[in-house]
């Protein structure tokens, strides 16, 4: 896909040039993501995941944040039942 430049408006907006929504399958209404990383601003598509795996990145998250062992138990509780469904 090719990078296209665009400015920022006053409110903070960018469009998304319509070529890159049709190709995407993007249109009014589709939930986005907006992900900040080291280099800027990733921007997808909602990603419909399951429950399961929702709790799977929450735990490796808690784990990279230093929760405690605790709540980092009752994850991996949930997720065996979560498994088990």
């Amino acid at each position: 896909m090719t990078a296209i430049v665009r400015r920022m408006d006053n409110l903070g907006r960018v469009v998304i040039p319509k070529e890159m929504r049709t190709q995407l399958e993007m249109g009014p209404g589709t939930p986005m993501e907006i992900v900040g990383t080291d280099d800027g601003i990733f921007l997808r598509k909602q990603q419909e995941l399951p429950l399961s795996e929702r709790v799977r990145r929450l735990r490796e998250e808690a784990i990279q944040e230093g929760a405690p062992v605790e709540v980092i138990y009752q994850m991996n509780q949930l997720l065996d039942i979560l498994e088990d469904c």
